[in-house]
């Protein structure tokens, strides 16, 4: 999983991941005041919840038969 970019949307921190060859967002945080970090590897936190956005996003795939 690599970080490509970081950017700040209605006051939450979105980092966009890339893995498998497709693009995963994930929003990391809600406080206006906690600087944007370009970190290469992301927080387990991080991780927990790209992990399940990523298969969240496989499962409504699968269900709507777009694989």
């Amino acid at each position: 999983m690599e970080l490509i970019n970081t950017k700040r949307e209605n006051g939450k921190v979105i980092k966009e991941y890339s893995r498998d060859g497709k693009t995963i967002s994930a929003t990391v945080v809600e406080w206006e005041d906690i600087p944007l970090s370009n970190e290469t590897e992301p927080t387990i936190y991080e991780k927990i919840l790209i992990e399940n956005q990523y298969q969240t996003a496989l499962i409504e795939m699968q269900t709507m038969g777009g694989m």
